[in-house]
């Protein structure tokens, strides 16, 4: 049997959550991150327009994005000139496996010592925003042509063009790294001196999920000792939403509703997740704080599917029938599946008619809960399987069920089925017919590529307070007067 994964560290900067314990809460209290953005990124006025069919115009202004944050360029070994010339998933994915290094006690004051040659860097990421800009430079004679086509003296449209060019960043030897996606892991590597594999994966929406796969085989076949895995993908420009908008994929009210009878499309989200992974018996040897453990790993192809974009159930079984062979565990012993769940009526009911057929349950109880983070911080797209996966492994940590918010009418296939959605989050008790706890995330991209993976619970002795997050206390206050009392 192939060795179990150990979860040691977590990192991450999600919408409203500048750290994993914050994602955690707001989790649990069912904060939904979803806003209006317009003014951010783009004007409303300039790409507004409620008909979907009106060119070059995206029909919601709504979406999930991240807060800013301090960036000391000098403590990342990149100097002011360059950062000009890097892409925001470069910046953030430092920041979020600084996060996860430190989590695991492998950076910073009293870090333990690792073999850093054996420590590898997988991330998914898109090609930096960036790369778009410096594109539009070469429109500029394009530009020229067309004005002075139209009568517009010669000297007068120079000056335009080299208006236009001014308000684009300039070409610089940096600017090529600057937005290519493997040096998001590059980077990693160079700054925290990493010797192990490094390199970007791409499978659409489900490439953080295949960073893990293709980390948890590092870790088995013993080319590396720990891993850095999960994805970038911070990208709410009008060209993203234009694109998704003419898919069309986005919910036209402007509200994702995973498993809704009302489910009409996914929002777009920003952020970035990485976590530190180790053999299951190094974690133990080390003495690391263990967040969950990794059982299994399947993956598959749709093969030739109705649509190359189109969801497949029989791609989607193929990759849960081999986690599970993977993990040496009936798909019965789930409680708790996170979903890919993108919020659109086909691939809502795609996925719900995929598990049922996996976990062919004959009962009417409904003991397995699914939901999707989606509900909460949009789609993340290239990072949103590590967002499920920090999710559920957290979940296992802090023995909770979380809820999936925006089910008010349950659609009617997840109604036929022995899944069922959490408003709110409940204890996770275990029983003699779930005597372990054990949960499972899946992420599906365009293309037809579907990851699914299993997890369960750590068995772990703790001197101290296990749980991220401090439960409610009664604190007393008392004084002479109603007036002190108040102060």
């Amino acid at each position: 049997m192939k060795e179990k994964i150990a979860i040691v560290g977590i990192g991450c900067v999600f919408p409203d959550a500048m750290d994993f314990t914050e994602y955690w809460r707001n989790i649990v209290e069912g904060k939904d991150s979803v806003r209006d953005i317009s003014g951010k990124f783009w004007e409303a006025s300039d790409f507004y327009d409620a008909d979907p069919k009106a060119p070059d115009k995206f029909y919601t202004t709504n979406g999930a994005t991240v807060d800013d944050v301090e960036f000391d360029s000098m403590e990342f070994g990149i100097s002011p000139m360059v950062m000009q010339s890097t892409s925001s998933e470069q910046l953030f994915s430092l920041i979020a496996a600084r996060q996860a290094l430190i989590d695991a006690g492998l950076y910073g004051k009293n870090a333990k010592a690792f073999n850093k040659e054996k420590t590898g860097v997988i991330i998914s990421a898109p090609t930096g925003k960036n790369a778009f800009e410096l594109s539009h430079r070469s429109e500029a004679p394009k530009i020229h042509q067309i004005l002075t086509n139209n009568g517009i003296p010669k000297d007068v449209a120079d000056r335009v063009v080299e208006k236009y060019k001014s308000t684009l960043s300039e070409w610089t030897e940096d600017n090529n790294p600057g937005y290519i996606p493997n040096v998001v892991a590059g980077r990693i590597a160079n700054r925290f001196d990493l010797g192990g594999i490094s390199c970007s994966v791409d499978a659409a929406c489900a490439s953080s999920l295949a960073s893990l796969k293709f980390a948890v085989d590092e870790l088995q076949n013993g080319n590396c000792d720990v891993m850095l895995a999960g994805g970038a993908n911070l990208d709410v420009s009008a060209t993203a939403f234009t694109s998704f908008c003419k898919t069309p994929a986005i919910s036209k009210k402007g509200k994702i509703t995973p498993f809704d009878a009302t489910a009409d499309g996914m929002i777009l989200g920003d952020g970035v997740g990485i976590v530190v992974l180790k053999r299951l018996s190094d974690a133990k040897r080390d003495g690391d704080k263990i967040y969950a453990v990794v059982r299994g790993v399947g993956s598959s192809g749709d093969g030739r599917a109705k649509s190359i974009y189109a969801p497949s159930k029989e791609g989607q079984i193929r990759a849960l029938r081999r986690a599970y062979e993977d993990a040496q565990v009936e798909p019965e012993s789930i409680g708790l599946i996170e979903a890919h769940g993108t919020g659109t009526a086909a691939g809502d009911a795609c996925e719900i008619s995929a598990i049922s057929e996996v976990y062919h349950k004959n009962n009417n109880s409904r003991d397995t809960i699914i939901g999707s983070v989606k509900s909460q911080i949009g789609h993340l797209r290239m990072s949103a399987g590590v967002a499920g996966f920090i999710k559920v492994a957290l979940a296992l940590h802090e023995k909770v069920l979380p809820p999936s918010i925006n089910v008010e009418k349950p659609n009617k296939v997840l109604l036929d089925s022995n899944l069922c959605v959490l408003p709110k989050p409940k204890a996770w008790i275990v029983n003699e017919n779930q005597p372990i706890r054990r949960a499972a995330v899946s992420a599906f991209g365009f293309g037809g590529t579907n990851y699914h993976v299993v997890l369960e619970e750590a068995k772990n002795d703790y001197a101290e307070a296990y749980r991220v997050t401090q439960t409610a206390m009664g604190v007393m206050f008392s004084a002479k007067t109603k007036e002190e009392l108040v102060a």
